[in-house]
């Protein structure tokens, strides 16, 4: 059966280097070509509505990949080559292709948010939290390259290839798939072997992440709140046996083991509310032994059950990580619209009651003011609605007319955290960029005292201290606040406010299935 009765279409796509590049001179040029190649694609099923991509990687392109990850230095989860499925790759931050895109039904004019009932919060959000985006899939995996060359042969279909894949001085995957094909290598390095290799990295890691996911059910997830990116977790208390229970020649092994799960457990946490794409397990060896502190080679046999804590708070990957140390509920009434913040608030108002030490906070790592490439990064331009004609006999034209054409951005990830759409039919650019302390006093005064009161109750509750300072405010062209999209909070005393609405969405994050908190 041709690609004719099965009704498909063929489409072919050109790669745009920027101007002036010349790509075979790039030192990196085999990373930059992948990375405009999956965006070319991602965009292209966007465009088409597609959500799942098949690869043609095969058998040999496995071995390669481990081969050339050997040679790297890889070991562990490294080893297992390429996934028969992930999310496409290197397309962070294209709304509709990375993890999001599932629901994108615009606001009506006057909605500010979305709303939705999460089953795994049990709560209704303040606005959606993001899905969709497009799967990559690899269904010929399990066949060697030869196979399929017989397979295209058997049925009069020409095998069509790059002729510079035969260059070994153009990339490394060249060299490599050289070597492979033209020299015997050590039996260990050998495709049965390098493909043995994969399949066993890949089952371990299997067993490894549903441990993790198991233990990380087990944890307690006391807040969520996605209107600033906050998480407050209790822990389970250890992630080892008592120690007596442990033989002395398997203790170093054991550690090992708990101190990589761990590992994986903090990354989970912090992937809610870090602004990366990514975060290597490697940058968190420091805040395993903050927060599991008797994982370390010699606390076992000191502290059983280890209640020390040197360190309180730390930062990693973007993320401000704290001890909550609440012991008493929540008593009293929130703190007066013109109060000065309350550095002791704790997120989402929370205060705990039994092993506060093993409840931590994490939040947004408070921006650098010194680092102006920060602000310039976290800084959105929304261009003016486009002016609509108009007769002589109007006498007056306001600051906006319903002939005007909306300004409509793209869906922007601010911060790595937060999807934000806006909608400007003023005549005038706005700003998308962080909140300031400068901000918040000018604001309080353009709201009502309703709003005043919402705001200061959201603040509180949401992002106490330093933490508001990592909200995305949206600002006129007189850098004036006029609205915290995350926070539902507008200034409301004047038309310009009116004619701009906005959309906002957290960023796809997994919640995994255990219990979770308010």
């Amino acid at each position: 059966m041709t690609r004719k009765h099965l009704g498909l279409r063929t489409r072919v796509l050109t790669l745009q280097w920027p101007e002036g590049v010349q790509p075979s001179a790039l030192p990196d040029f085999e990373s930059q070509a992948r990375r405009l190649r999956y965006q070319a694609l991602g965009r292209a099923c966007r465009e088409h509505s597609i959500t799942s991509l098949f690869l043609a990687h095969h058998e040999d392109d496995q071995a390669e990949t481990v081969l050339m990850r050997i040679a790297s230095g890889h070991n562990g989860a490294g080893l297992q080559g390429i996934k028969s499925r992930a999310d496409i790759p290197e397309c962070f931050g294209i709304h509709g292709v990375h993890q999001s895109g599932g629901s994108d039904q615009l606001s009506s004019r006057g909605r500010r948010r979305e709303r939705q009932r999460d089953p795994k919060l049990s709560m209704e959000t303040p606005f959606s939290i993001e899905s969709g985006g497009v799967k990559i899939y690899r269904p010929l995996l399990g066949f060697s390259k030869r196979c399929l060359v017989s397979i295209c042969a058997s049925r009069d279909k020409r095998w069509i290839e790059d002729e510079t894949n035969r260059d070994p001085t153009i990339t490394q995957r060249n060299a490599v798939r050289q070597i492979l094909e033209r020299h015997r290598l050590p039996r260990a390095l050998r495709k049965p072997n390098l493909l043995s290799l994969a399949r066993d990295a890949m089952m371990r890691n299997e067993a490894d992440s549903a441990m993790v996911e198991q233990y990380f059910n087990h944890c307690k997830m006391l807040v969520f709140d996605i209107r600033s990116g906050s998480v407050v977790m209790r822990f389970p208390k250890t992630l080892i046996p008592p120690i007596h229970e442990i033989p002395v020649e398997s203790l170093s092994k054991t550690l090992d083991a708990a101190r990589y799960r761990a590992a994986c457990i903090i990354r989970r946490v912090m992937e809610l509310v870090s602004p990366l794409g990514g975060i290597d397990l490697s940058r968190l060896k420091k805040a395993v032994e903050i927060i599991f502190p008797d994982l370390d080679d010699d606390s076992p046999w000191v502290v059983e059950d280890a209640r020390v804590f040197q360190t309180t708070s730390f930062t990693a990957c973007g993320v401000m990580v704290g001890r909550q140390e609440y012991k008493s509920a929540r008593t009293g009434p929130v703190d007066s619209p013109d109060d000065p913040p309350n550095p002791s608030q704790p997120i989402g108002g929370v205060r705990l009651e039994e092993d506060p030490e093993y409840a931590w906070t994490f939040t947004r790592q408070p921006f650098m003011s010194s680092d102006s490439s920060t602000a310039t990064n976290l800084t959105i331009i929304i261009p003016p609605a486009t002016p609509g004609l108009h007769s002589k006999d109007d006498a007056t034209i306001s600051s906006t007319s319903s002939r005007d054409t909306p300004s409509s951005s793209p869906w922007h990830l601010w911060d790595g955290r937060f999807w934000l759409h806006v909608d400007n039919r003023t005549r005038s650019s706005l700003t998308i960029r962080p909140l300031r302390e400068s901000d918040l006093k000018p604001f309080r005064l353009a709201l009502s005292p309703k709003s005043r009161r919402q705001l200061q109750q959201r603040l509180s509750d949401a992002a106490p201290d330093k933490v508001r300072w990592t909200l995305p405010a949206i600002a006129n062209e007189r850098d004036e606040v006029i609205a915290l999209p995350t926070l539902n909070v507008n200034r409301d005393r004047d038309q310009e406010t009116q004619d701009v609405d906005y959309t906002v969405r957290y960023k796809s994050v997994d919640l995994g299935s255990g219990g979770q908190g308010e």
